[in-house]
């Protein structure tokens, strides 16, 4: 399935269980689990380059309007560039998902994530994680200093 098709449906799904949730009128509970990428950089005025700098919560004080459609809770499991994913991390980062989507009162979970290495972890969690429930994953080509490049890509995520 192309790529595109494949964020399609992952997008799809996450608003069938929103929409689901609105009717039933509870919001639903996602889980957005931090781990760095340039979606959580910004530009380092000594440096004057991208570096880690922006926590989930940061991330997700972008755009308070989430509030309306889910509960999202925030797990801050690291903050590196996705080049430094690992097989170690990668292990780590699918029993915070298994854990995540093992609670009844979770939807799906929500990963922040570096493009370089992006479709990796896609990979991998696909093989590793058994759940019907969504887990997107989100990144940036621009850090947090070039919004609203960044604030988009979580906003799409969370709708």
């Amino acid at each position: 399935m192309p790529t595109y098709a494949l964020k399609k449906s992952a997008l799809l799904t996450v608003l069938c269980l929103i929409a689901t949730a609105v009717a039933a009128q509870t919001k639903p509970v996602v889980v957005l689990i931090a781990t760095g990428g340039t979606i959580a950089m910004k530009i380092d005025p000594v440096k004057h380059a991208p570096v880690p700098a922006i926590s989930g919560e940061d991330l997700l004080a972008t755009v308070p309007q989430v509030s309306k459609y889910a509960t999202v809770e925030v797990k801050n499991v690291s903050n590196v560039p996705s080049d430094y994913m690992d097989p170690v991390r990668w292990t780590a980062l699918t029993r915070d998902v298994d854990t995540a989507l093992a609670r009844p009162e979770v939807a799906g979970v929500i990963i922040s994530h570096g493009t370089d290495t992006l479709e990796e972890t896609a990979y991998w969690l696909d093989l590793t994680v058994d759940s019907d429930k969504p887990v997107v994953l989100i990144g940036a080509q621009r850090n947090q200093s070039k919004l609203p490049h960044s604030k988009r890509c979580l906003e799409r995520a969370e709708l």
